[in-house]
């Protein structure tokens, strides 16, 4: 089950992530309880970069630069 993100934090992710040249379509982000354990591709994280199955993380998904791909953020 997702939870869709509120606008302050979507700005946020935006903010941190949103500034690059790349081309980027497609693009939706949701809060995710994970199945198995994922990497956390925040760049404010500290701690293990490997997140246990269960945490709550942001799933990000897009097309950028013509090919699609998700990562998953940490909110801690």
């Amino acid at each position: 089950m997702s939870e869709a993100l509120t606008g302050e934090e979507l700005d946020a992710l935006e903010y941190l992530y949103g500034g690059g040249d790349e081309t980027i379509e497609c693009r939706s982000m949701v809060w995710v309880r994970t199945r198995q354990k994922q990497k956390c591709v925040s760049v404010l994280h500290k701690g293990p970069m490997m997140q246990p199955g269960g945490s709550r993380m942001v799933l990000e998904r897009a097309k950028v630069e013509g090919r699609f791909g998700s990562c998953y953020t940490c909110d801690a």
